[in-house]
């Protein structure tokens, strides 16, 4: 018999890492179970176990991370959905819907909704919970440069690399022709998160009809103090205030945008994700992003250069009552570290 239990992520710590390491990912260790468990500055995690009473076994768990929210300009709870895994050998529908639906229960019980970027069978337990999984997160990339490209097609990198050399000046060319309403100042900052990235997050919080509430404090955890990534933060001002912001890492060898914010003026979105891929380009072939479908700042990656390249499955789910799907807005503005941990 399957029996759903709530974790205690400080006792039961060891076992959730130890079960996430086998079942889930090999970056599972105590750093970050504390980094993303407990020490989330929007409140700390909650965990469920599914354990088969039988054979006293653990055989899957999930957990709810919370999320401070702008929901229509009103700030609101959600959550997203973690580390969720069920044991091979009972990886039939009824065992995970079990598990999922009580975290799906717990955020119900956290906030007004939650997201999640299902893999593998999430979807159809999404669906047997009567949970919507119509959404998408749309992945792009925007070519830097071509070395890399015409090497592997040539043979000879000393080849590749001379035959480059008009593209990529074209590339250069591309970037950067004039945005409109005048350029900002775009600079690489290695400072910490401060006040003026919590004064834009609410400043902008009327402008995404649902988007994370980015105070200077969430950043700093989500992206400077990382268990194991480190960001590159681009800024974007006008005279000397801060208009917007790109966060990007290096994700297997590639450069991968993971938060992209600020007021929705193409000139300035168009401005910080040019003069990002000018820092970028001596160290990385492309420029990744991952937005969702409706976020407001998608439609401005054409402009820069991004080519839409796939659509990846996404949950983002308001609740209605009592815990069933809500109608109205259902507007998420998420960028791929919003879900990704």
């Amino acid at each position: 018999m399957i029996e759903i239990q709530p974790a205690d992520i400080v006792a039961d710590a060891g076992l959730l890492v130890e079960s996430l390491r086998t079942h889930l990912t090999a970056r599972s260790d105590m750093q970050r179970h504390a980094w993303l468990y407990r020490q989330n500055p929007h409140g700390q995690a909650l965990a469920w176990i599914a354990r088969d009473t039988t054979k006293q076994l653990v055989v899957g768990s999930g957990a709810i991370i919370p999320r401070r929210m702008w929901y229509q300009g009103a700030p609101q709870m959600a959550c997203v959905m973690a580390d969720f895994w069920v044991h091979p050998d009972y990886r039939t529908l009824g065992p995970a819907v079990k598990l999922q639906r009580a975290c799906v229960a717990g955020a119900h019980a956290l906030g007004f909704g939650f997201c999640d970027m299902p893999q593998a069978s999430m979807p159809a337990v999404y669906r047997r919970l009567g949970l919507s999984g119509d959404k998408v997160l749309v992945r792009s990339t925007k070519l830097l440069s071509v070395d890399h490209h015409l090497a592997r097609l040539c043979g000879s990198r000393r080849l590749g690399s001379w035959l480059a050399r008009p593209l990529n000046a074209a590339l250069r060319l591309y970037d950067r022709r004039p945005s409109p309403g005048g350029r900002c100042d775009i600079d690489r900052s290695d400072e910490p998160f401060g006040p003026e990235y919590t004064r834009l997050a609410q400043d902008c919080a009327g402008q995404y009809a649902i988007c994370v509430h980015r105070d200077a404090q969430y950043l700093q955890w989500r992206y400077r103090s990382h268990y194991f990534l480190r960001h590159q933060v681009y800024t974007a001002r006008r005279s000397g205030v801060l208009q917007a912001y790109l966060v990007v890492a290096d994700v297997g060898g590639n450069a991968q945008i993971m938060d992209l914010f600020g007021t929705p003026d193409r000139g300035v979105i168009l401005d910080l994700l040019l003069g990002a891929a000018a820092g970028l380009r001596r160290d990385y072939p492309a420029l990744y992003a991952t937005l969702s479908g409706t976020h407001p700042l998608a439609t401005m990656l054409a402009a820069a250069g991004f080519v839409s390249r796939a659509r990846l499955p996404l949950v983002a789910q308001c609740f209605g009552e009592p815990g069933q799907p809500a109608g109205g807005v259902q507007e998420w503005s998420l960028c791929y570290g919003d879900i990704d941990f």
